[in-house]
């Protein structure tokens, strides 16, 4: 059964269920995240096992098939399998997204793994469609860049404007990648998608929590959060160059096919896309209730219905949306 709601002030410091919700530093952010994933890990290991499955299954199926026909490379039919596995990684991701707010708001309040899947089933459709009209327009504003590293047949005078264009395109997508961070947990708490999340996420992005150099912004703790999945990518990455120069004597990106080095892949990207699924969701969706506490007052919206509302009822914090 659920605590019931004390009857002193929920802003009378730590007897409060909810003292715990309030405006933090970039470091305390990061504290927080690894609390929440230390005291949630029983629902979030099983949802990040769930995320990071389906990338290495794909790549098994297609060595599997490929090396039973004899083949000496994937077929063509064979690389929509790649786009079904991204597809299939954003259910527990979504769930994932549910969990950590609700656990972070919530700490006493705990559901489980297939509600916790039933409850982001009905917000999937909208977060993957959300999701690939920001990398298709992405990939619309790299084209230039893309021009240049890839040149083709163009006239010698558009050189300048492809390389102002390929600029300001990787300036775009680098500005449109940070500040649309927090569409996710967008998507499936207020409910907006496309164009109306990728405007909430950064007009909640925009403001500066403390200015100066390097000050605290937003977009400064999201390169911060960064770090952690950079190394794992990146110890990742290096341990595969590795096994692939003892294998062909080339490294991964020379490579077309390889039965050996493509398993490799499947069982080291594993780890990799697992763990840094798990920092990414729980430490986006902290930053995303930080914004929140800084720009609406959220943290002393939930107080304020913590007291006239009991545990046991729906909570309507999420109503908040404006």
């Amino acid at each position: 059964m659920p605590q019931e709601i004390p009857t002193q002030p929920p802003d009378q410091g730590p007897a409060s269920p909810l003292a715990h919700l309030r405006p933090c530093t970039p470091m305390e952010m990061l504290d927080r995240a690894t609390a929440l994933l230390r005291s949630r890990w029983r629902l979030l290991l099983p949802l990040g096992l769930l995320h990071a499955l389906p990338d290495s299954l794909a790549l098994t199926a297609i060595v599997a098939v490929v090396e039973g026909k004899g083949g000496k490379g994937p077929p063509d039919y064979l690389a929509p399998l790649f786009m079904l596995a991204w597809l299939a990684s954003q259910w527990p991701n979504a769930a994932m997204i549910i969990a950590t707010i609700n656990g972070f708001i919530f700490p006493d309040r705990h559901i489980g793994l297939w509600m916790s899947l039933r409850y982001a089933l009905a917000r999937l459709p909208y977060l993957i469609l959300t999701r690939l009209h920001i990398m298709f327009t992405l990939v619309l504003l790299l084209m230039p860049l893309a021009t240049l590293v890839m040149p083709s047949e163009t006239e010698a005078g558009l050189g300048g404007p492809i390389v102002l264009m390929a600029a300001a395109g990787l300036v775009a997508a680098v500005f449109l990648a940070l500040f649309c961070m927090l569409v996710p947990p967008i998507v499936m708490v207020e409910q907006k998608w496309f164009f109306r999340a990728m405007g909430r996420s950064i007009a909640l992005m925009r403001p500066a929590f403390k200015r100066g150099l390097p000050g605290d912004r937003p977009a400064t703790r999201v390169l911060l959060l960064l770090v952690v999945p950079a190394a794992l990518y990146a110890g990742a990455q290096a341990a595969l160059n590795g096994i692939s120069y003892n294998i062909t004597g080339l490294p991964v990106f020379g490579l077309d096919y390889h039965p050996a080095v493509w398993l490799a892949t499947a069982a080291l990207m594993f780890p990799a896309k697992f763990l840094a699924g798990l920092w990414l969701c729980a430490g986006v969706s902290m930053l995303y209730l930080e914004c929140r506490m800084r720009t609406e007052g959220f943290d002393l919206f939930v107080r304020l219905q913590a007291r006239t509302r009991g545990l046991s009822e729906t909570p309507a914090w999420a109503e908040q949306t404006d």
